[in-house]
């Protein structure tokens, strides 16, 4: 650095461009950091939004089926239907649902994320000989999704999750088995 002297007599400086390139980057960090805080702070007051969908693990409650697991296994058992098309292709397996439950505590956003379904082989012959359409195996294993998603968009509502002290959307996923006997 070096020192000159300004019009008036006062003494200043000249910076060298290294040293400005530091303080560059020091506000560059103290902006990002500032940035990041108003963020946290915008999250936090957004707790509790119809728009911020939360994961299992971000919850403090998590959200929970009217009666347990039992109730919601019971409730699955009675409402699933085995599709025709699958059992004529001897078609087992697990369908993934993932859904969000909303804070009011409504069954939403169901879609298939993964299906691991198995058919044993070519279709069986159809019972009925007047309708002789052939059975597709993958129509089977279209049909095994659409059910289970029928059947999770029908549950009741459930309880919602919780952030501090606010319900808030969470997102769940569901393995369901098919199995025939």
């Amino acid at each position: 650095m070096s020192t000159f002297f300004f019009a008036n007599g006062n003494p200043g400086m000249i910076v060298d461009s290294l040293l400005l390139n530091h303080i560059s980057n020091i506000m560059k960090y103290v902006t990002l950091c500032l940035s990041t805080l108003l963020f946290a702070f915008s999250a936090d007051a957004q707790i509790g939004s119809e728009k911020e969908t939360f994961e299992f693990f971000q919850v403090e409650k998590q959200a929970q089926y009217i009666g347990g697991n039992e109730e919601m296994n019971k409730f699955i058992a009675s409402k699933l239907n085995y599709p025709n098309s699958a059992i004529d292709c001897d078609c087992q397996g697990k369908v993934f649902v993932e859904f969000v439950i909303r804070p009011n505590g409504e069954v939403d956003d169901v879609k298939i994320t993964r299906s691991m379904i198995n058919c044993a082989g070519s279709p069986k012959p159809k019972k009925k000989e007047k309708d002789t359409t052939p059975v597709n195996c993958d129509d089977a294993k279209r049909a095994m999704e659409e059910e289970s998603t029928r059947v999770i968009r029908a549950m009741p509502d459930w309880e919602p999750a919780s952030q501090k002290g606010k319900n808030v959307a969470m997102r769940f996923r569901l393995p369901l088995m098919f199995r025939l006997k």
